[in-house]
């Protein structure tokens, strides 16, 4: 036991790693045993809230060659550490959550815009009589925009699924979860807002206007705007605390969630749920998720062409 002590001690005070993006994917370089080198490897390497020897027993288990590890622990809390460390089944291909994340925003990204284009404008008024004129006019285009969005709320399921595992591995763990409630949230009242337009398409030529105005206002006042605001807003902040993708990108999102709770504000106080000042708020959400796909991607590229 003595002997596993002292290896894990040296191992730990002679493997510096190359850290890649923050994000906890780490490469091997050649060691050194000077002090000044572990140290500087605290302060410039390590993520916040992630202990040094954990993430040197990390980084030993993300190299191909190494399946097992052996180290050694002087206290409870180092030895549950160490088992959590060489417990957990690591991602020996950290670009690759990364690269689904990119591909599922973007499919959600160009989905949704399919939608808001085959949605256009709208009717002129929201009087009942127009806006049941309109969807009759539009049924078949309005049912095909409804599918588009259907499709692209799924593809914001993996484009989760592969983004929070990467924010509470970076020592976020609270922005991650407030990152799965608000995107769970936002795919949620999606699909309200998709089952009430699409109720509201079966019922216009129903000649029944109380159901017509009920429906379009439900589907005009779901909360969508609300659940985005939350969600790029979180975005932005584990942008900011992780460099998962350029800094400035959080930065551009927390004023586009400033604009998007202004928005969500004028849609509670105005007499009808959307206006022209909507689609504004629609081409800022599309253009950042896309600028947030695009940094994904090259993050993940980035660190599968790190040298190993």
């Amino acid at each position: 036991m003595g002997a596993a002590t002292q290896a894990g001690q040296n191992a730990t005070a002679t493997l510096p790693t190359a850290w890649s993006g923050r994000l906890g994917l780490s490469i091997f370089r050649p060691p050194s045993t000077s002090r000044e080198s572990v140290e500087e490897a605290r302060r410039t390497e390590v993520p916040e809230r992630v202990a040094l020897a954990a993430w040197a027993i990390a980084g030993c288990l993300r190299h191909p060659a190494v399946s097992r590890l052996v180290a050694g622990s002087k206290s409870v809390p180092r030895v549950v550490d160490h088992a959590l460390m060489t417990g957990a089944k690591l991602d020996r291909s950290p670009g690759r959550p990364l690269r689904t994340a990119a591909i599922a925003g973007l499919t959600f990204t160009v989905l949704y815009l399919v939608h808001r284009i085959l949605q256009s404008t709208g009717p002129d008024s929201s009087a009942p009589a127009a806006v049941a004129a309109y969807n009759l006019a539009h049924r078949s285009i309005l049912l095909a925009s409804e599918v588009a969005v259907g499709l692209a709320l799924l593809a914001f399921i993996p484009f989760l699924a592969a983004l929070v595992p990467i924010i509470w591995r970076a020592g976020q763990e609270t922005l991650a979860v407030a990152v799965a409630i608000s995107g769970g949230v936002f795919v949620a009242m999606g699909f309200v807002s998709n089952a009430a337009e699409t109720a509201l398409i079966g019922v216009a030529d129903s000649n029944q206007p109380a159901a017509v105005l009920a429906l379009d206002q439900l589907q005009g006042r779901t909360p969508v705007v609300w659940t985005i605001t939350a969600l790029v807003a979180v975005l932005s902040l584990a942008i900011q605390r992780t460099g998962l993708v350029g800094r400035w990108l959080g930065v551009v999102g927390l004023v586009a969630a400033a604009i998007f709770l202004l928005g969500s504000i004028f849609s509670v106080l105005g007499r009808s749920p959307e206006g022209n000042s909507s689609l504004l708020g629609v081409g800022l959400f599309i253009g950042w998720m896309l600028l947030l796909s695009a940094g994904l991607w090259r993050t993940a590229a980035n660190s599968t062409s790190s040298p190993s």
